[in-house]
């Protein structure tokens, strides 16, 4: 899997690289929250679960 489908609290779809959630992974899947922080240019620079 490459991409990762994210639904966020507005209700719009992302598509986000699959490898920053590995660190998330369970065998049940991810669900949970997580904040972003992008650069200027929108790439993701960090993901954390909250």
């Amino acid at each position: 899997m490459n991409k990762v489908e994210v639904v966020d609290v507005s209700g719009r779809t992302l598509w986000i690289n699959a490898r920053h959630f590995r660190p998330f992974l369970t065998s049940t899947g991810i669900r949970c929250y997580f904040s972003m922080t992008l650069d200027a240019q929108g790439n993701l620079i960090k993901l954390a679960k909250v």
